[in-house]
């Protein structure tokens, strides 16, 4: 493929096939083949080229701008929650039992919001590929144990039970960043919670062949295989099925999914509509710790 300029000045790609005709000695006797314009498809690959560039900017803008607000609001927002827990605490004197309670109901909806943002600017981190992990040796039954302390009463309220079962023989340890570990399991344990009423939630763990596997699974609505993709993409949420219409930001799933990749595992969604979901988190062997205590 080359180009070539006519007589009348423009330039035109050409695209040629060809083959040489050799006699006995090995001395080309002719060649013959095809030459055809190809300046239209040559056009079309550069319009998609600069399309590609285009929305590459607009992707790395829209994470910059994402990383930028998120650093802009939790500041006002760390003041919000630094005095509205002063009050509701009554640090510096007794205050009107209403304005205490008015006071707590400010700092949970600041923790709310500052819980969202930070999950916005991790998304923007990964994104950018700026998110670094601050790794170590995890007893993963330990990372389990407080994921469940912290959501009990959540699973409670919706008259759930939370249970933990391994077929690991011994503790399971893995190479990994304890407080992203556990955020990525605190995402996926409050999902199964969230969608599940009067059911199970079991957090299982086993080993195969050096890979570790940690399994959410629950009896809840489910999910349309059809929307598992939804599900996993950053912002979207599944809007058409009467039973999944709970709040939320639809940011848990596509979060925990790319910490994990960032340890190099991966995230497996397996569900059924009104039967349940399960969503396995894999790490590879070379991230399997044996020995200690």
């Amino acid at each position: 493929e080359y180009r070539i300029v006519r007589p009348d000045g423009e330039m035109r790609w050409v695209g040629s096939i060809g083959r040489v005709t050799l006699d006995d000695d090995g001395q080309a006797t002719q060649v013959f083949g095809t030459m055809q314009d190809i300046t239209y498809r040559k056009q079309a690959e550069q319009a998609l080229k600069l399309a590609k560039e285009e929305a590459d900017y607009a992707n790395r803008t829209k994470s910059e701008f994402l990383a930028h607000m998120s650093h802009e609001l939790r500041t006002p927002l760390n003041s919000i929650l630094g005095f509205s827990e002063i009050m509701s605490r009554e640090l510096f004197g007794t205050i009107n039992e209403d304005y205490r309670e008015y006071a707590e109901i400010i700092f949970g909806a600041g923790d709310h919001l500052l819980n969202l943002i930070n999950d916005i600017l991790d998304l923007s981190k990964i994104e950018a590929g700026n998110l670094e992990l601050d790794e170590e040796i995890v007893l993963v039954q330990q990372i389990i144990d407080d994921v469940m302390v912290l959501l009990e009463n959540a699973a409670a309220a919706n008259g759930n039970r939370l249970i933990y079962a391994s077929s690991s023989p011994g503790p399971t340890r893995l190479w990994a960043d304890p407080r992203r570990l556990k955020q990525i399991l605190v995402n996926l344990v409050n999902n199964a919670v969230k969608f599940t009423e009067q059911g199970d939630v079991r957090i299982v763990t086993q080993t195969n062949d050096g890979t570790i596997s940690i399994s959410v699974e629950d009896t809840g609505c489910g999910i349309a295989p059809e929307h598992i993709a939804i599900a996993l993409d950053p912002f979207m949420q599944i809007r058409d099925n009467a039973h999944v219409s709970k709040e939320g930001t639809g940011l848990g799933l596509s979060l925990s999914k790319g910490l994990t990749e960032l340890h190099g595992g991966t995230l497996l969604i397996e569900s059924q509509v009104d039967i349940g979901t399960k969503v396995i988190i894999s790490f590879p062997p070379e991230r399997t710790r044996t020995g200690g205590a």
